[in-house]
């Protein structure tokens, strides 16, 4: 009788073993499909990533900004306006897709606008725009990847993925990462009549408005 109690004891036990296991599944399998559902809403709800955005940045030479104003990428837009202040440089900050996740899009193009006057490059500050893999760092090697303009209206800025256009846009990379656009007014080392390099920048203190809006072609 003793022996039949045990041997009845262990396997009550067995079956309770099971069923805490059995309990831990589910709950392990229902903590997966709520981190699933978390995600999907996330992504459905348009929450912008913004890990390791403006990281660097000097506040006292430049103006990062997170707030999606070239986010999500890419994709098509109306104008967007920005402004140049304070002697600032306006950096931006956006998440490029991998190569592998935007197969569809053969290019893209920035489209810029403004009422702001021509400036002579000689004795001027004119508008200077650049992609960069840091806020307000260097350009981009390649075509198109740093553009001067004595007026912020240019009809295409054209960037591409796509390392067959390369040789006629702003190769951006194939892989995934945060990149920086920058704009500013500043002088033009090869125009420029006086001292024009990193140190003296020549930078007015006018406020300078354009518009930007986004065009992407596919194949």
């Amino acid at each position: 009788a003793d022996a039949d109690a045990a041997a009845e004891a262990d396997a009550a036990a067995e079956a309770d073993a099971d069923a805490d296991a059995a309990a831990d599944a589910d709950a392990a399998a229902d903590a997966d499909a709520a981190a699933d559902a978390d995600a999907d809403a996330t992504e459905d709800d348009g929450v912008l990533d913004t890990t390791g955005y403006c990281a660097g940045n000097d506040d006292d030479l430049a103006d990062c900004r997170v707030d999606g104003v070239f986010d999500p990428w890419p994709t098509g837009t109306g104008e967007k306006p920005i402004w140049i202040k304070d002697k600032k440089t306006e950096v931006f900050a956006f998440r490029l897709p991998a190569r592998s996740d935007a197969q569809d899009v053969r290019f893209g193009y920035l489209q810029l606008t403004t009422p702001e006057r021509k400036r002579d490059p000689v004795t001027e500050d004119i508008f200077h725009m650049w992609w960069s893999e840091t806020p307000n760092g260097a350009p981009l090697s390649g075509e198109q990847c740093e553009i001067w303009d004595a007026q912020a209206r240019i009809n295409m800025v054209p960037w591409s993925q796509d390392p067959e256009l390369a040789s006629a846009t702003c190769y951006l990379g194939a892989e995934s990462r945060v990149l920086y656009l920058n704009f500013e007014t500043r002088c033009f080392p090869l125009r420029y009549k006086g001292t024009c390099d990193s140190d003296n920048l020549h930078k007015s203190r006018a406020v300078y408005q354009f518009d930007v809006a986004r065009y992407v072609k596919g194949y």
